[in-house]
């Protein structure tokens, strides 16, 4: 099986994008406890207004946070794979006995699930080409029946 390690517990990149998730959640708390705060203190007619134009700011805002996540997330994306490509491209003799372990481990797992992948899809075509001759087999004998058929119907 394959196990995924990563130094000192959790990936730090998870716990950071995690930090910035909550950084957004609780700014968006202290928003709208702000102008709630401050719609409480307006007339009646001025807190429709206020109130449209806060849901819309907090939509907004919510908008600007969901992009700044996909960015992080897309970043963290790029940085994992540069670091793995990295540790592909690294020669063996440079690379720490715990980490060459686990790029190993990683690399070995990896291909052990590309090549099931390809035996598998190796064997479905095998099953079908069989399948397949098997029904070339059987037009043929019956081209053959056929054909031998028609030359006893000629020679009559």
């Amino acid at each position: 099986m394959c196990q995924q390690a990563t130094e000192g517990g959790e990936d730090w990149r998870a716990e950071l994008l995690r930090a910035v998730q909550q950084v957004f959640a609780a700014e968006q708390n202290v928003l709208k406890s702000t102008l709630l705060s401050q719609l409480e203190q307006m007339d009646t007619s001025d807190r429709v207004i206020h109130f449209n134009q806060l849901e819309r700011r907090l939509t907004e805002k919510d908008a600007q946070q969901r992009e700044a996540m996909e960015i992080l997330q897309s970043a963290d994306r790029k940085s994992l794979i540069m670091e793995v490509l990295g540790a592909m491209q690294q020669p063996v003799q440079e690379r720490h006995s715990g980490q060459r372990e686990v790029v190993r481990d990683d690399a070995l797992c990896s291909e052990r699930i590309l090549l099931d992948e390809m035996k598998a899809e190796l064997a479905q075509t095998k099953l079908e080409l069989e399948t397949t001759l098997k029904a070339q087999h059987k037009h043929l004998k019956e081209l053959e029946t056929l054909r031998q058929g028609s030359i006893c119907l000629h020679s009559l």
